[in-house]
């Protein structure tokens, strides 16, 4: 089967990229058939063209051919879905309003070329299709959507209380570490030593405390000092255990008293520190919450769907898919 894939896979490439002989082995090879409806290479080649040229830039190799079969299968199973609602569709009976697909054509027309629809056949042409057949396939794109919002859209209500459990039962997604962003400037004991080390932590602090910028500190240390951004830290446990000790309970902005490491003293600065803490419920995360049970399940709600659909409409995959 994946050497079957790869070599359709490669063949789309090769008329992507303007390989003719390729395209006429391989245009009228079946996929796929659901109930009446007969899914080719071709009809699956012309949806996903506009990606083929772009993983042929990004891979090569095997990794080409991986990415072009996840690509194909893909296509085929969405093809196969599609038809699955469409079918559906039609046996329920069910017709689809003119005027919603006049109005969606216009949409696209409108996004597309601004609304000149002289241009827009012209771009049709120039992919091989007609309006009438653009037409038609839109009118079938827009029945499948109004089955999908029947079937498995309406079915995705998410109440407050929906939001509050997902939130109460994944809480370690909304917890926050502390995390905190250090500097510092070493001094050498062998440079000042005494009153003079004192001396100098205590000119350091004072010009900070005036505005003087901590990094130029060192350089006017006496024996020159030497600047040191530690970059910012997520866990606190990864810091040295002098300097977390040093730290504990400084506030964003506030230096250290010194911590003698070897022949160095550093003197550290916490530019920012942030405590642990949960992420509220406020509007937003709820907003996020909502989104993210409206996903899980309408992903449930059409896989419990696509079972019931096969289970009423005859469906054959050849080629990728399931």
């Amino acid at each position: 089967m994946r050497r079957i894939l790869s070599s359709i896979a490669l063949a789309w490439l090769c008329v992507t990229l303007g390989a003719p002989s390729a395209q006429t082995l391989y245009e009228d090879g079946i996929v796929a058939v659901v109930g009446e409806t007969v899914i080719t290479s071709f009809d699956i080649r012309r949806e996903i063209a506009e990606f083929v040229r772009d993983l042929a830039q990004k891979y090569q190799g095997d990794e080409l051919r991986e990415q072009l079969d996840k690509l194909m299968a893909h296509a085929v199973q969405k093809a196969v879905e599609h038809e699955l609602y469409y079918a559906e569709f039609a046996t329920k009976g069910y017709q689809v309003p003119p005027s919603l697909v006049q109005k969606r054509l216009d949409q696209i027309v409108l996004s597309r070329t601004g609304g000149d629809r002289n241009r827009f056949e012209a771009m049709l042409i120039e992919q091989n299709m007609t309006m009438e057949e653009f037409t038609e396939k839109l009118a079938k794109n827009v029945a499948v959507d109004l089955m999908r919002d029947e079937l498995v859209r309406g079915d995705s209500d998410i109440t407050p209380v929906d939001i509050q459990t997902y939130y109460r039962d994944n809480a370690d997604k909304f917890t926050t570490s502390a995390q905190c962003q250090l500097d510092a400037i070493v001094l050498s004991k062998r440079s000042l030593l005494g009153h003079a080390l004192s001396d100098e932590v205590k000119r350091i602090k004072a010009g900070v405390t005036t505005g003087a910028e901590f990094a130029s500190m060192a350089d006017e240390a006496e024996g020159k000092g030497k600047y040191v951004d530690f970059g910012s830290f997520d866990k606190l446990s990864d810091l040295r255990k002098e300097f977390l000790e040093a730290i504990d309970g400084l506030k964003s902005g506030d230096i250290a008293e010194p911590v003698d490491v070897g022949d160095d003293v550093y003197l550290i600065r916490v530019v920012e520190k942030s405590e642990a803490g949960v992420t509220p419920l406020d509007s937003e995360l709820r907003d996020r919450i909502k989104a993210v049970l409206r996903r899980e399940r309408q992903a449930a709600k059409e896989a419990e769907v696509m079972a019931d659909l096969k289970s009423k409409h005859h469906v054959q995959v050849f080629v990728g898919g399931e």
